[in-house]
């Protein structure tokens, strides 16, 4: 069989696609779990730290959980997309993985400040070549029409990689050190791109397009951002989508906490209560938002920013009860809800910035979004947050974090109305068309 030939069978309907977007899903979890561990062990880190002469500051704290992490991951995306563009995306993916792992590893040998902050580095290093790729590999093996959901099934990693870490992670680390805890998250990385390398094959690039020819690859990168800033539902899917994860991360980051403070309960019955709420609303919110999307977008394709502009503003109500009503199950419920709506907006905001642009530039339109959305939620959110929650703390004491996430819930208003927005410029849109025009 010719490679032609090979690669016209990827991605037709059959149990491998599934099989590889399994498999990107994973590493998407591995992808998460590595990144938000750090959260649960930072004080057992800082006191261990601190035993060896090197105490670490609430400042140190906050560099370490996220700017060491995002500065790189954010910068290097864009230029490995654009290797992805041209290049095998699962080589890259694959090796991609298991340098992250042997970085997470690398931080249970860290001494101090210093040490944890180059491995964090590398970790975000690492990461930069994940989701992008990912994103354009699955653009090859499913139609427009399935494109949501499977983005949705993809994105659920996500959600399991926070639950792992919050529920098994904090349970683990209440049995052993935080140096074991993270070498027992790095190994199944390692693992994991060795069977990413072996059992996943590289679809043709552009094959559910009509016509497409792959362009020269060398086509120079201000063609490429040409093409994308005047692309108004590219537009409006990036701005939109980087509101509502402004929010998203600020849970993440300091959601674990907000527990701790509000009713002083250990990491293992924060992780058994709020990891719960994080699975059961995240996984059915973002299969709801493939689903539906995909389902509606065959009548009109505008419901790709509508069904993600309802999710966004709904998600509102639902995370206001949960920070004032005073009690843990039930803010953990309510958070569950908030959850869900939130990730229902995921999969077609994603699912949009995937059909509206053409198949040699679609890692680098992503590379775009995690990049602007991890600079301003992983990069700016949880500074912004602890910035408003110690402002308020003389005024009202052990509820300024509470206030602080409702402050920020004005992000979730702005992605709402963005997403209405970018409904209107998919008006007349075939979801089966080309992929960059009308």
């Amino acid at each position: 069989m010719s490679d032609l030939q090979a690669h016209e069978r990827v991605g037709e309907p059959g149990s491998y696609r599934l099989y590889v977007l399994f498999i990107l899903m994973l590493t998407y979890l591995f992808s998460f779990m590595d990144r938000q561990i750090l959260s649960i062990l930072i004080e057992d880190i800082g006191a261990g730290f601190a035993a060896r002469g090197h105490p670490l500051t609430d400042t140190h704290k906050g560099l370490l959980m996220g700017l060491a992490f995002a500065m790189f991951y954010t910068v290097l995306g864009v230029p490995i997309a654009r290797l992805a563009d041209r290049y095998s995306r699962k080589n890259i993916i694959a090796g991609a993985i298991t340098f992250w792992s042997v970085a997470t590893a690398l931080c249970a040998a860290a001494t101090g400040f210093w040490s944890l902050f180059a491995a964090r580095v590398a970790v975000g290093i690492g990461e930069a070549g994940g989701t992008a790729p990912a994103h354009s590999l699955i653009t090859d093996y499913f139609k427009k029409s399935e494109l949501s959901r499977a983005i949705a099934v993809y994105s659920m990693g996500a959600v399991l990689g926070l639950t792992v870490a919050l529920m098994a992670g904090s349970y683990i680390a209440d049995l052993t050190s935080w140096r074991n805890t993270l070498l027992i998250v790095a190994a199944p990385g390692v693992l994991l791109g060795t069977i990413m390398l072996l059992t996943v094959k590289e679809p043709r690039r552009g094959r559910f397009v009509n016509n497409y020819t792959e362009p020269d690859s060398t086509q120079p990168f201000v063609f490429t951002f040409r093409d994308l800033v005047t692309n108004k539902p590219y537009v409006g899917s990036v701005l939109s989508h980087t509101a509502a994860v402004l929010m998203g991360y600020v849970i993440v980051t300091w959601g674990f906490t907000l527990f701790l403070r509000n009713f002083g309960m250990s990491k293992t019955e924060v992780g058994m209560l709020f990891g719960p709420a994080v699975f059961l609303g995240g996984v059915p919110g973002m299969l709801a938002g493939g689903f539906l999307a995909d389902i509606l977008a065959k009548r009109d394709a505008r419901w790709m920013g509508w069904i993600p502009a309802i999710g966004s503003f709904l998600s509102i109500p639902a995370f206001m009860v949960a920070l004032f009503i005073g009690a843990a199950v039930p803010m953990a419920i309510f958070f569950g809800l908030g959850i869900f709506c939130f990730n229902v907006a995921h999969a077609p905001s994603l699912g949009i910035i995937q059909a509206v642009v053409k198949p040699n530039q679609r890692a680098t339109a992503a590379s775009f979004v995690l990049f602007l959305s991890n600079l301003i939620g992983l990069g700016a959110g949880p500074i912004i947050v602890g910035w408003i929650s110690t402002q308020l703390k003389p005024n009202y004491g052990a509820l300024s974090l509470n206030y602080a996430f409702a402050i920020m819930l004005i992000s979730m208003l702005v992605a709402s109305l963005g997403f209405l927005w970018t409904a209107r410029q998919l008006k007349g849109y075939l979801v089966e068309d080309g992929g960059h025009g009308h």
